[in-house]
């Protein structure tokens, strides 16, 4: 593309090859400190999204990728391999970055840091599993010792003290956040990305925890459950 055309042709005119080299060059000046122009990149991630344009999801995995690999590289808290995690996180953007969504974002840096969260996601997903794994073999180890009677009681334990949880939810919102959060083990960026149909923001995950949190400390029963539990655990 000789400067001549880029300098009459908008970034919706450009060939896919056209815009990644326009990308690439903005994304040099983007990190030298340079004033740059985001709307290259922003047109390939349009394309990619909006119109499944396979040539764009190329262009973008060639300009990202690296990036993703070094976000991948420093979320993760277990030795999973590293290309795994890279292609988890492609996918969860794919499946998740909506046409939507992609309207909601003002430029370039925005999509990113939904690509950012999603490699995060990745690595705090495996390093969960990985933990799930050695503590299933590490119970297997005293499966012997542990009273068939016992487990079923804890397990009753646990439903019943979570029904009388789900009794104190008064919305989808405040049920999902419950099951992603408090059994899951998500943080609230997690439960975000999770379901962002229930929650367009991280704040109004942190909304959604507080008044769960104050109306569950009000609730008599789970006092009195607290308190039982509390003396079983001093007999």
């Amino acid at each position: 593309m000789c400067a001549a055309t880029a300098l009459v042709s908008t970034p919706a005119q450009l060939s896919v090859s056209d815009l990644r080299r326009a990308a690439a060059d903005e994304t040099t000046r983007y990190r030298r400190g340079d004033e740059h122009d985001d709307r290259y990149a922003f047109e390939l991630f349009r394309r990619a999204i909006e119109e499944r344009h396979a040539e764009a999801w190329e262009a973008l995995l060639g300009l990202y990728n690296p990036q993703v690999v070094y976000w991948c590289t420093h979320a993760r808290t277990t030795n999973d391999e590293i290309d795994e995690l890279v292609s988890a996180t492609w996918a969860k953007f794919w499946r998740s970055f909506t046409p939507e969504k992609l309207a909601d974002a003002p430029q370039t840096s925005a999509v990113l840091r939904y690509l950012k969260l999603c490699a995060g996601s990745v690595a705090i997903d495996a390093g969960r599993r990985r933990t799930a794994t050695v503590a299933m073999s590490e119970e297997t180890l005293v499966e012997e010792a542990v009273s068939p009677i016992d487990d079923l009681l804890d397990q009753i334990a646990h439903e019943l003290l979570w029904r009388v949880i789900e009794q104190q939810l008064n919305s989808p919102a405040e049920r999902a956040f419950m099951r992603l959060a408090f059994l899951q083990g998500m943080k609230p960026a997690e439960v975000q990305l999770a379901r962002p149909d229930l929650f367009p923001t991280a704040q109004e995950v942190y909304r959604t925890r507080h008044c769960v949190v104050n109306r569950l400390r009000r609730c008599p029963a789970l006092r009195r459950w607290q308190e039982a539990a509390e003396l079983r655990a001093q007999c």
